[in-house]
């Protein structure tokens, strides 16, 4: 036979819900942590390691678009100078690409690991473009 619950877990109130999950994901937080530092295997750096690969594809993308933009575009008004302009970014994709050479040397399968999450985004961003309307179907 069931009984029911004591009175004090049946006039349990909202804020008392939000402390409970307080507690519990500072614990939660502090385990976690506990065994990501202290860990006989290096947890953290072979996350660095993993990630490291999107990092610098990401910036060496990012030193791409200066050069993009300013071909698509070369008479529209800058947002920001670049002194000695194909200079600066030349050298800054050219040591994001050795970066990004050695962080895949280094990583090894890992760097396929950091790029997994990646790949169904840009799935998303494809369906997503397909999906949306194009300026001559928005009517006013």
């Amino acid at each position: 036979r069931n009984s029911p619950p004591p009175s004090r877990l049946r006039t349990i109130t909202p804020s008392m819900w939000i402390r409970h999950i307080y507690v519990f994901s500072a614990q939660t937080v502090a385990v976690c942590s506990r065994h990501l530092f202290t860990s006989p295997h290096p947890i953290f750096s072979t996350l660095v390691a993993a990630t490291a690969p999107v990092f610098w594809s990401f910036f060496l993308l990012s030193g791409f678009s200066l050069f993009l933009v300013r071909r698509m575009d070369p008479e529209c008004e800058q947002a920001f100078r670049v002194p000695w302009y194909p200079l600066p970014p030349l050298l800054f994709c050219a040591m994001s690409c050795y970066m990004l050479y050695s962080s895949i040397a280094y990583a090894k399968w890992l760097s396929l690991l950091g790029f997994a999450p990646l790949v169904p985004g840009f799935g998303l961003y494809l369906l997503g473009r397909q999906t949306s309307p194009t300026p001559t179907q928005i009517t006013s």
